[in-house]
């Protein structure tokens, strides 16, 4: 199935930023590809289920960095995250 980055963001109820933004890191982990149409850019899975289970492990991982980095901001900008990890 393919869609365009408004039409993810609408059917998963965010923001355009914030799928913007995931689809920039699977689009680096090769596990969604785009292609132009028109204006728009058209996103799909590039891989079935079974593989994209293989990429879970690297998903959480990137996530988790990104926490941990914020984790390290919250004292400085005032902010409090839960303990996740």
């Amino acid at each position: 199935m393919e869609k365009s980055q408004s039409e993810l963001a609408e059917s998963l109820d965010l923001t355009q930023a914030t799928v913007n933004h995931h689809i920039k890191e699977l689009l680096k982990l090769g596990v969604v590809k785009s292609r132009k149409e028109g204006r728009n850019v058209i996103y799909e899975l590039n891989c079935d289920v079974d593989t994209l289970q293989e990429y879970r492990p690297k998903i959480w991982e990137k996530w988790a960095e990104q926490l941990v980095e914020l984790k390290g901001l919250e004292s400085t900008a005032g902010i409090y995250i839960l303990d996740c990890i």
